[in-house]
């Protein structure tokens, strides 16, 4: 599945009280468009801090005015970006998620991003945007975050 980040602050990073600097990013980023009846989403993802917990939880608003939430746990649907994802490539598997990306960054080598495939429960419903929302549990660990 391809995927055309729009530029390279394209990335919505969420609230945690782990690492320098992020307790000061949002909890929530709300109303992301969609706008179209779809059969699924892909999100594009990753996390630091994780530690096997709920890291977030997509919101997925229809039309009509229903909503459902998918949460997002580590070792799941996602990983922390300095995992080695061979070593939960069957987890990752079995919940629609692969490795879409792997590479280095200037702060470490062997990063990886992953791409979770949502199957719509209503594909006749129009959606009409996504939340993305800390884990109100966990929210204070671990620190998602989503290309957009």
């Amino acid at each position: 599945m391809p995927f055309a980040i729009a530029n390279p602050k394209a990335v919505v990073a969420l609230y945690s009280k782990a690492g320098m600097g992020n307790d000061t990013l949002p909890k929530e980023v709300k109303g992301i468009r969609v706008n179209h009846r779809v059969d699924a989403l892909f999100f594009l993802q990753s996390a630091a801090y994780t530690g096997g917990q709920k890291t977030c939880v997509y919101r997925i608003h229809y039309v009509d005015g229903s909503h459902v939430d998918v949460p997002i746990t580590e070792g799941q649907q996602v990983l922390d970006w300095w995992a080695d994802p061979e070593r939960y490539a069957e987890a990752l598997a079995r919940n629609g998620a692969m490795v879409a990306w792997q590479g280095d960054v200037p702060l470490h080598k062997g990063v990886c991003v992953i791409c979770y495939e949502w199957p719509n429960p209503n594909p006749d419903r129009e959606i009409r945007d996504v939340d993305f929302l800390a884990d109100p549990i966990t929210a204070t660990t671990p620190s998602p975050f989503s290309w957009a």
